[in-house]
């Protein structure tokens, strides 16, 4: 994460735009894990008008990480000009960087706003991902 030197007046106008965020409606379901979400268009629409009130702009850019891989830039600017910015790497195979990038995006506002827009797999996809050689602890 990089942030500017102070953050004190984006941290004030950040919690006050915060305590009005509610979450997202899930209106699309994924067909593979049968679970619904809401998409990218849903989860800026329940966060801009919020932030804009309170002098936050919320930015969204292609970008790499320090190893050059393709990832996504989420950045919040306070109208003072104080920032806290995070780049999220692409998945290694996503289904297209335009599907990659609208995903990125979508989970780093969802993170950087602290809603929830996705029923909680309580982890599934991972231990899915899991080879059937290595064994698993009794309690996982």
């Amino acid at each position: 994460m990089q942030k500017s030197d102070q953050i004190d007046q984006l941290a004030t106008a950040a919690v006050v735009a915060m305590s009005k965020i509610g979450h997202p409606i899930k209106n699309k379901t994924n067909p593979h894990f049968k679970n619904t979400y809401a998409d990218l268009l849903q989860v800026v629409e329940c966060t801009r008008e919020d932030l804009l009130l309170e002098g936050l702009w919320l930015v969204q850019v292609p970008d790499a990480d320090l190893s050059d891989k393709p990832g996504v830039t989420t950045m919040l600017i306070h109208t003072s000009g104080q920032f806290i910015s995070f780049t999220t790497p692409m998945p290694e195979k996503p289904q297209q960087y335009g599907s990659g990038f609208t995903y990125l995006r979508r989970y780093g506002q969802q993170g950087l706003c602290d809603i929830v827009a996705e029923e909680d797999d309580d982890a599934e996809a991972t231990r899915t991902a899991q080879t059937t050689n290595t064994k698993q602890p009794e309690n996982w």
